[in-house]
């Protein structure tokens, strides 16, 4: 059952991070019309709150700082905090609460291209006592966009996840898992409205470039069952505003910090800078 669930676990994260930056201390302009994201809020279908985020950046439009909270019920919240540091060849994500406690530790090897080539997550059970959760490894094409994607958790089962692109879009992802189990995700787009929720907008160049459009439907490829469905609301700079997504599967090439999938049926609100 662990495997089982790790495998899905492993599948749902490959989705999230296959989304371009030269190098680690140069920063890529963002598609044209859009801008970094400064806030996410997240709700419920009937306006409850889930989940609010801020984002901070620095002069190269990197982003240095999360601030997170998040809602458990009407009243009770908890927050916590993100550090991102940019060394050369190694980005640094660390979690912690209000109190400084040390949450999970999130290390990124890049390759030549500043790309995340590797990456680990460490949970803390005490300040002083860590546990290594999962890692993967990745590969990306020419136009550094990712397409290979292995999964593990240590001793045991890994998750192999290939990607196919039309339009600069992902329209395909296949898992195969040490396990044996195999399945197929597709992906529709709006062709006419460009994807601002990305990577680049969340100045995490080093997990790659993103959709170019935005998603509006995922499915199993053996049955055609339905996955998710998205829809948007933008702005006069046709900067997306607003997602409502009915569904828990995630987006391709966004990350977390764009998209949190929370729940089944949820609302997520932007602001920009």
């Amino acid at each position: 059952m662990k495997n089982r669930m790790f495998i899905l676990m492993l599948m749902l994260v490959a989705i999230i991070l296959s989304c371009k930056k030269k190098n680690t201390d140069q920063a890529l302009p963002l598609y044209s019309g859009s801008s970094l994201i400064k806030s996410i809020h997240v709700t419920d279908t009937i306006g409850r709150k889930l989940l609010f985020n801020i984002h901070y950046y620095d002069s190269l439009k990197r982003v240095i700082r999360i601030s997170e909270t998040i809602y458990s019920n009407l009243t009770d919240s908890t927050n916590f905090i993100y550090t991102i540091e940019y060394y050369p060849g190694k980005v640094v994500m660390k979690k912690a609460n209000a109190n400084s406690q040390f949450y999970e530790k999130l290390i990124y090897n890049l390759n030549s291209n500043g790309l995340a080539e590797f990456f680990v997550r460490y949970e803390f059970n005490s300040p002083q006592d860590s546990t290594m959760e999962e890692s993967y490894n990745f590969q990306y094409n020419s136009e550094k966009y990712l397409i290979t994607q292995i999964g593990s958790i240590p001793g045991g089962s890994s998750v192999t996840s290939t990607y196919q692109y039309t339009n600069l879009n992902v329209v395909s992802i296949n898992f195969i898992s040490t396990t044996g189990h195999a399945s197929k995700q597709l992906y529709y787009y709006n062709g006419a409205q460009h994807n601002t929720i990305g990577n680049f907008n969340t100045g995490m160049y080093f997990l790659g470039n993103s959709c170019y459009n935005s998603v509006i439907q995922s499915s199993m490829d053996s049955s055609n069952l339905v996955l998710s469905r998205y829809s948007y609301n933008y702005d006069a700079n046709n900067n997306i505003t607003q997602c409502t997504i009915n569904g828990m599967w995630p987006m391709p090439c966004l990350s977390w910090a764009s998209v949190p999938v929370l729940t089944s049926k949820e609302i997520i609100h932007y602001t920009y800078y």
